[in-house]
């Protein structure tokens, strides 16, 4: 232990022998938590309160799972037999030990007390270095990144976290009083200031809610430190209506005691539509006024009215705030040059300053913008209904502006409750209109951006709110814009002037979003602006893009046996070549295709309807490998109703075989064999073999999950002869392997045991490595049965193998129960484990009810013998 630091005053950081350690969110918050309570015993109970980003707490074994992984990376060299040191187990709690050297934040405690006892010596430059060391440990907000602990009052965290930002509040002033003794003791001529000392700042906001983390950002960016050799330099930019100038101008006032010589404040119109952006020129002679100069010796250009400014400036400690600057032509003049000055820039537009800090300042959390909301009302009607008032503060997408508006509304109408306002931004339709108060317009505030754009990048705006993913890509918008790979150049040049003009955000690399008020604001120019006839084509393409992409991925999840070599896709760009590329596009799309399709199932239009049903098609064996239950039900309804309304049986029957397939895998097997039975009979009638062999296989599965094997045993018989009549080789197979499952079960393993051979002699040949390792996991549970546990292990670590290299986690997780189970009766319990463990976790994962088996497992005697094979799909 003795070689491990520990960081908490910014991202929480530990470092065993120098090297830092990656640790995954939750046990990073985990740390974070025993960190701030060091030394201190932590009950398990109120570790399960910790936001850990599910739904529901944590069970007492996810904790002591948790506990477990992360002793092991803070005591990598701890062997296995050997109690902790490090985290303890206290009582029915945990300790974290920690000396006082070993973590930023009790070095940060103890160098504030030594610079405390220096100025009480009479030596304010001992106790400035040491201030500026306390400081300088701080890399941010305490536990920068991570969830919000404002909820765990239980663990009091939030407490200790405003403790240490007090704390530093009080070392900053410290540190400025140190300085200026000690400057004053090595002066013997005395204090040389001089005498003007502007205060510009215009009244900051009666009530100022939230922002408490950026404020600290900034705060620490902006102060004066000994050791600046150059002028701090901040520029703030956002949104419209996020609240740039509120924040930039309460910051200035928090900071003007550290700015002894005055606060400047200008404010350069760079976005105001009734005000021509002041020049540089203009806002120079009014700083230099302000300091001192009379206007008659202003000089005339402004390259020497810059450096007069700054030689005005030398010697003092001024912060400058330039509002609303239009580019950085305009504010890189008026920048100081003085070590002890700092400037403070907010602009919509990010600006090209490489001596500023660039800092992106983003929405309100939900709970400060309900607190905004409540203490902007001062009536007490927010706090008395909690649900309406969340409603309220994401309909106004948690906009400073919005809740404003929204906020003053409540306040002018007595009568209204906070439901009755949640009610009004309910409606999508109105909801801008609801956001306007007099001079307060949240259309307005957008409608400036999206005028000072030229038409081709206005027109983009538009379009891109006619389809309703979550985010877009570069790629997306070739399709949208019908520009093909060749044009993925200027769709992300036309993209990025969108996002500096803030009409966009960007969470990650090459993915696009709206805020929710500005695609309704975009939505309104689209309706107003673009022919009904151009809306319809953009919408076709948009839409048909993601079909086309999909089903080239979903070509390339089959083995090469069952597909054609095809040349990369020309309509995209991306040259998915690969499974392993295929698989990433579709992860990282799926929100996207699920919105794609229910947006698609409610069009009238009827080439845009299909995509409903042909992309959910197109994405079953991706959902089958996956498991996304929430998501593959979410783009099977839709696309039953799309294929019913459109009158193609065919299509409708394929609809509904994937949504009886996923109604059957969430164990609502009565319904699956309804949906089944109806989707049979329509493909009896349409006379569609292909269909019939995919609805047998199905209803087959249905039956036996239901206990009816009599019936499914008919089902896949006559799949069996369906498929053998077409020479469909792979449903000959998957049929094979469905049919000795039930044999199994029977226990006739002679007959299961032939049925699984003959299955994966024909999956082996056809490449077919995922029903390779689901066989090989069958033919494990047929040896298990009848004792043979030795036997067992190597046909499930044989299949195990090919799951792996299949990417199939859902197999992977049950083969794993069943190698356990074997190695469990053979007499190897501490095998077994572990691979229960990492079960568990992947059926966790996969929110798949059987991890409930592998718990199970974990907590009763080893003697089940219970196995979990199963139908292919």
């Amino acid at each position: 232990m003795e070689d491990s630091y520990f960081r908490i005053l910014g991202p929480v950081e530990v470092e065993i022998a120098g090297q830092r350690v990656r640790l995954g969110p939750s046990l990073r918050l985990l740390l974070s938590v025993l960190l701030l309570k060091a030394n201190q015993p932590v009950s398990a109970a109120a570790l399960r309160t910790l936001p850990w980003g599910g739904a529901a707490s944590p069970s007492d074994a996810t904790v002591r799972s948790h506990i477990q992984h992360l002793r092991q990376a803070l005591e990598p060299r701890r062997l296995s037999w050997a109690p902790p040191s490090v985290l303890v187990t206290e009582g029915d709690g945990y300790v974290l030990r920690v000396q006082p050297e070993q973590c930023d934040s009790a070095s940060f405690e103890g160098l504030v007390e030594r610079g405390r006892r220096a100025m009480a010596a009479g030596e304010p430059l001992a106790a400035a270095g040491s201030l500026r060391a306390a400081l300088a440990l701080w890399r941010g907000p305490v536990l920068a990144g991570l969830a919000s602990l404002e909820r765990v009052e239980a663990l009091g965290i939030a407490a200790e976290a405003a403790r240490l930002y007090r704390l530093r509040e009080t070392a900053m002033a410290a540190l400025a009083e140190a300085e200026d003794r000690a400057e004053r003791q090595a002066e013997s001529q005395g204090d040389t200031r001089p005498k003007t000392q502007p205060r510009q700042l215009p009244p900051g906001p009666a009530r100022f809610i939230g922002r408490a983390v950026e404020l600290e950002i900034l705060r620490d960016h902006l102060a004066p430190t000994g050791g600046r050799r150059s002028t701090a330099v901040v520029a703030i930019d956002g949104q419209p209506g996020v609240g740039k100038s509120a924040l930039a101008i309460n910051l200035a006032h928090g900071l003007e005691p550290v700015f002894p010589d005055g606060v400047l404040y200008v404010r350069l119109h760079g976005a105001d539509a009734d005000r021509v952006p002041r020049s540089a020129h203009q806002a120079l002679s009014q700083l230099l006024t302000a300091l001192g100069v009379h206007g008659s010796d202003v000089p005339a250009e402004t390259d020497e009215a810059s450096a007069r400014y700054r030689t005005e400036l030398a010697e003092r400690r001024v912060l400058v705030v330039l509002d609303d600057a239009a580019d950085a032509a305009q504010v890189r003049p008026l920048l100081p040059g003085g070590p002890g000055c700092a400037a403070l820039i907010t602009s919509r537009a990010r600006l090209a300053l490489p001596e500023a800090l660039p800092f992106r300042l983003d929405l309100l959390s939900e709970p400060h913008a309900i607190e905004m909301l409540d203490r902007l009302d001062g009536t007490g009607r927010v706090r008395r209904d909690p649900a309406a008032a969340a409603m309220i503060a994401n309909a106004c997408g948690r906009l400073p502006l919005a809740v404003q508006i929204a906020a003053a509304r409540l306040g002018n109408r007595p009568s209204w409750t906070s439901a009755d306002l949640a009610t009004r931004l309910a409606d999508e339709h109105r909801r801008l209109a609801e956001l306007q108060l007099g001079e307060l317009d949240v259309r307005a505030c957008f409608e400036l951006s999206y005028r000072s754009l030229d038409p081709a990048h206005r027109r983009l705006f538009r379009l891109l709110s006619l389809v309703e993913t979550p985010d877009f890509t570069v790629a997306a918008t070739t399709g949208l814009l019908d520009l093909g790979p060749s044009g993925a150049g200027l769709a992300e040049a036309m993209l990025e002037r969108l996002l500096d003009e803030q009409l966009l955000e960007q969470a990650e690399p090459d993915r696009y979003r709206f805020h929710d008020l500005l695609r309704l604001f975009a939505h309104e120019r689209l309706e107003d602006e673009e022919p009904p006839a151009e809306r319809a084509a953009a919408r076709r393409r948009a839409l048909g893009w993601y079909l086309t992409v999909a089903e080239r991925a979903d070509s390339l999840l089959k083995p090469p046996a069952l597909h054609a070599a095809a040349e990369p896709e020309p309509l995209t760009g991306l040259g998915l070549a690969n499974r392993q590329a295929a698989l990433a596009w579709l992860e990282s799309e799926r929100a996207n295709l699920v919105a794609v399709v229910r947006q698609a199932g409610d069009q009238d239009d009827p080439a845009v309807a299909a995509i409903a049903w042909r992309l959910a098609d197109t994405l079953f064996q991706f959902f089958d490998l996956r498991k996304y239950w929430v998501d593959w039900l979410a783009v099977c309804e839709p696309a039953v109703r799309a294929a019913r309304r459109s009158g193609d049986r065919a299509a409708e029957a394929w609809a509904v075989n994937r949504l009886a397939t996923v109604l059957r895998e969430q164990r609502r097997v009565p319904a699956a064999i309804a949906h089944l039975t109806r989707a049979l009979a329509i493909s009896r009638k349409i006379d569609d073999i292909q269909l019939q062999c995919a609805i047998l296989n199905s209803l087959g599965i249905a039956y036996q999950d239901h206990g009816d094997l009599m019936r499914a045993v008919q089902c896949h018989q006559q799949r069996l002869h369906l498929a053998e009549v077409a020479g469909d080789r792979l449903n000959q197979a998957i049929t094979l392997n469905n049919l000795g499952d039930i044999h199994r079960v029977q226990r006739h393993y002679d007959e299961a045991m032939r049925s699984f051979e003959r299955g994966l002699e024909i999956f082996e040949d056809l490449g077919e490595g995922r029903y390779v390792g689901m066989v090989l996991h069958n033919l494990g549970e047929v040896v298990l049965d009848q004792g043979r546990h030795d036997e067992a292990v190597d046909w499930y670590e044989r299949g195990l193998g090919f799951s792996r290299e299949a990417d199939d986690k859902y197999s992977e997780a049950h083969t794993l129960l069943g190698l356990g189970r074997a190695l469990a009766l053979s007499g190897d319990r501490a095998r077994a484990v572990p691979l229960w463990r990492l079960a568990r976790d992947i059926l966790d994962a996969l929110e798949a009810p059987e991890a409930d088996e592998a718990r199970r497992l974990l907590g009763e005697e080893y003697d089940t013998r219970a196995g979990s094979g199963g139908g292919v799909a």
